[in-house]
């Protein structure tokens, strides 16, 4: 995953297998400072 320079965020594909969450396309998660937020969409009707 490369993202945009120019852009102030980037948008990280997830998906929740036993629970947690793990990125889409297998391997670990970007690292992420403390304190960094964002927001979790999901589909309503789940």
């Amino acid at each position: 995953m490369t993202p945009d320079p120019f852009k102030k965020t980037v948008k990280i594909p997830v998906k929740v297998v036993n629970g947690e969450l793990k990125f889409f396309y297998g391997g670990d998660l970007p690292k992420l400072e403390d304190g960094t937020v964002g927001d979790l969409i999901v589909p309503f009707f789940v």
